[in-house]
Protein backbone atom coordinates (compact mmCIF):
# COMPACT_ATOMS: atom_id res chain seq x y z
CA UNK A 1 0.00 0.00 0.00
CA UNK A 2 1.46 3.23 -1.05
CA UNK A 3 1.74 6.25 1.95
CA UNK A 4 0.85 9.16 0.85
CA UNK A 5 3.61 12.09 1.95
CA UNK A 6 3.05 14.20 4.44
CA UNK A 7 4.25 17.15 2.80
CA UNK A 8 4.37 16.71 -1.56
CA UNK A 9 7.04 17.14 -3.54
CA UNK A 10 5.06 19.10 -5.91
CA UNK A 11 5.10 22.82 -5.21
CA UNK A 12 1.37 23.02 -6.63
CA UNK A 13 0.10 20.09 -4.34
CA UNK A 14 2.01 21.60 -1.40
CA UNK A 15 0.50 25.06 -2.03
CA UNK A 16 -2.98 23.16 -2.91
CA UNK A 17 -2.97 21.32 0.07
CA UNK A 18 -1.67 24.39 2.43
CA UNK A 19 -5.12 26.33 2.06
CA UNK A 20 -6.63 23.12 2.10
CA UNK A 21 -5.18 22.58 5.63
CA UNK A 22 -5.98 26.39 6.21
CA UNK A 23 -9.57 25.63 5.57
CA UNK A 24 -9.63 22.84 7.81
CA UNK A 25 -8.37 24.91 10.45
CA UNK A 26 -10.44 27.54 10.20
CA UNK A 27 -12.99 25.13 10.32
CA UNK A 28 -11.79 23.81 13.32
CA UNK A 29 -11.30 26.95 14.89
CA UNK A 30 -14.62 28.28 13.91
CA UNK A 31 -15.76 25.05 15.56
CA UNK A 32 -14.63 25.39 18.68
CA UNK A 33 -15.40 29.18 18.81
CA UNK A 34 -19.07 28.55 18.42
CA UNK A 35 -19.35 25.21 20.84
CA UNK A 36 -17.75 27.37 23.42
CA UNK A 37 -20.50 29.97 23.08
CA UNK A 38 -22.85 27.88 22.81
CA UNK A 39 -22.04 26.58 26.56
CA UNK A 40 -21.84 29.88 27.43
CA UNK A 41 -25.59 30.80 26.07
CA UNK A 42 -27.06 27.45 27.60
CA UNK A 43 -28.04 25.95 24.21
CA UNK A 44 -26.56 22.83 22.92
CA UNK A 45 -24.99 22.37 19.89
CA UNK A 46 -27.83 20.63 17.77
CA UNK A 47 -30.54 23.35 18.72
CA UNK A 48 -27.83 25.68 17.55
CA UNK A 49 -27.51 24.06 14.55
CA UNK A 50 -31.36 23.74 14.14
CA UNK A 51 -31.31 27.74 14.69
CA UNK A 52 -28.62 28.19 12.16
CA UNK A 53 -30.72 26.54 9.54
CA UNK A 54 -33.66 28.36 10.25
CA UNK A 55 -31.74 32.05 10.23
CA UNK A 56 -30.00 31.01 6.90
CA UNK A 57 -33.47 30.17 5.66
CA UNK A 58 -35.03 33.45 6.58
CA UNK A 59 -32.21 35.18 5.47
CA UNK A 60 -33.17 33.56 1.77
CA UNK A 61 -36.77 34.21 2.57
CA UNK A 62 -37.51 30.42 2.61
CA UNK A 63 -40.36 29.36 4.53
CA UNK A 64 -38.56 25.98 6.78
CA UNK A 65 -41.35 23.37 8.18
CA UNK A 66 -40.61 20.27 10.37
CA UNK A 67 -39.68 18.27 7.52
CA UNK A 68 -37.28 20.50 6.04
CA UNK A 69 -35.66 21.33 9.40
CA UNK A 70 -35.37 17.24 9.64
CA UNK A 71 -33.73 16.73 6.46
CA UNK A 72 -31.56 19.39 6.87
CA UNK A 73 -30.30 18.24 10.20
CA UNK A 74 -29.81 14.30 9.15
CA UNK A 75 -32.52 13.54 11.63
CA UNK A 76 -35.47 11.64 11.91
CA UNK A 77 -39.05 12.90 12.65
CA UNK A 78 -39.25 11.89 16.28
CA UNK A 79 -35.46 13.27 17.14
CA UNK A 80 -36.89 17.10 15.41
CA UNK A 81 -39.94 17.02 16.88
CA UNK A 82 -38.64 16.75 20.75
CA UNK A 83 -35.94 19.68 19.73
CA UNK A 84 -39.09 21.54 18.09
CA UNK A 85 -41.14 21.20 21.63
CA UNK A 86 -37.16 22.21 23.43
CA UNK A 87 -36.66 25.02 21.65
CA UNK A 88 -40.53 25.99 21.39
CA UNK A 89 -40.14 25.59 25.20
CA UNK A 90 -37.01 27.64 25.46
CA UNK A 91 -38.87 30.71 23.90
CA UNK A 92 -36.47 29.91 20.77
CA UNK A 93 -38.74 29.17 18.13
CA UNK A 94 -42.76 30.02 17.32
CA UNK A 95 -44.87 27.79 15.04
CA UNK A 96 -46.91 29.97 12.54
CA UNK A 97 -49.48 29.42 10.17
CA UNK A 98 -48.30 29.63 6.93
CA UNK A 99 -49.35 32.55 5.32
CA UNK A 100 -50.17 31.02 1.79
CA UNK A 101 -51.15 27.36 2.90
CA UNK A 102 -52.77 27.42 6.37
CA UNK A 103 -52.28 23.75 6.77
CA UNK A 104 -48.76 23.93 6.93
CA UNK A 105 -46.82 25.19 10.10
CA UNK A 106 -43.77 27.23 9.50
CA UNK A 107 -41.02 27.37 12.30
CA UNK A 108 -39.16 30.46 12.58
CA UNK A 109 -36.73 32.33 15.09
CA UNK A 110 -37.95 34.12 17.79
CA UNK A 111 -36.85 37.69 18.28
CA UNK A 112 -35.99 36.43 21.98
CA UNK A 113 -33.26 33.74 20.26
CA UNK A 114 -32.22 36.45 17.74
CA UNK A 115 -30.83 38.48 21.04
CA UNK A 116 -29.63 36.02 22.33
CA UNK A 117 -27.18 34.38 19.31
CA UNK A 118 -26.04 37.97 18.92
CA UNK A 119 -25.24 38.44 22.43
CA UNK A 120 -23.09 34.81 22.60
CA UNK A 121 -22.39 34.78 18.99
CA UNK A 122 -22.11 37.96 17.46
CA UNK A 123 -18.74 38.59 18.11
CA UNK A 124 -17.51 35.64 15.96
CA UNK A 125 -19.21 37.10 13.03
CA UNK A 126 -18.29 39.98 13.73
CA UNK A 127 -14.55 39.07 14.15
CA UNK A 128 -14.87 37.26 11.04
CA UNK A 129 -16.81 40.15 8.80
CA UNK A 130 -13.27 42.51 10.24
CA UNK A 131 -11.40 40.50 8.21
CA UNK A 132 -13.68 39.80 5.12
CA UNK A 133 -13.86 44.07 5.05
CA UNK A 134 -10.41 44.60 4.41
CA UNK A 135 -10.61 42.71 1.18
CA UNK A 136 -11.74 44.70 -2.01
CA UNK A 137 -14.66 43.49 -3.63
CA UNK A 138 -13.50 41.73 -6.13
CA UNK A 139 -11.51 39.72 -3.49
CA UNK A 140 -14.42 39.15 -1.61
CA UNK A 141 -16.39 38.16 -4.20
CA UNK A 142 -13.98 35.53 -5.42
CA UNK A 143 -13.46 34.07 -1.58
CA UNK A 144 -16.64 33.52 -1.51
CA UNK A 145 -16.85 31.50 -4.55
CA UNK A 146 -14.02 29.65 -3.49
CA UNK A 147 -15.89 28.95 0.16
CA UNK A 148 -19.07 28.36 -1.45
CA UNK A 149 -17.80 25.65 -4.23
CA UNK A 150 -15.41 24.04 -1.02
CA UNK A 151 -18.55 23.68 0.91
CA UNK A 152 -20.54 22.01 -1.98
CA UNK A 153 -17.61 20.07 -2.26
CA UNK A 154 -18.04 18.64 1.15
CA UNK A 155 -21.93 18.62 0.70
CA UNK A 156 -21.04 16.32 -2.25
CA UNK A 157 -22.73 18.29 -4.53
CA UNK A 158 -20.80 18.35 -8.20
CA UNK A 159 -18.34 21.55 -8.16
CA UNK A 160 -18.99 23.89 -11.19
CA UNK A 161 -15.56 24.33 -13.10
CA UNK A 162 -14.66 27.57 -12.45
Amino acid sequence: MHRPEVVPHEPDRRQTLAVVHEVRALAFAYHQRVTEAAQRAGVPVTDLRALVVLLDAERDARPVYAGDLARSLGMSSQATAALLRRLEGAGHVERRRDARDGRLVQIVVSRQALELGWQHFGPIVEDLAAVVARLGPAERTHVGDVLRRARQALEGDRVAEA
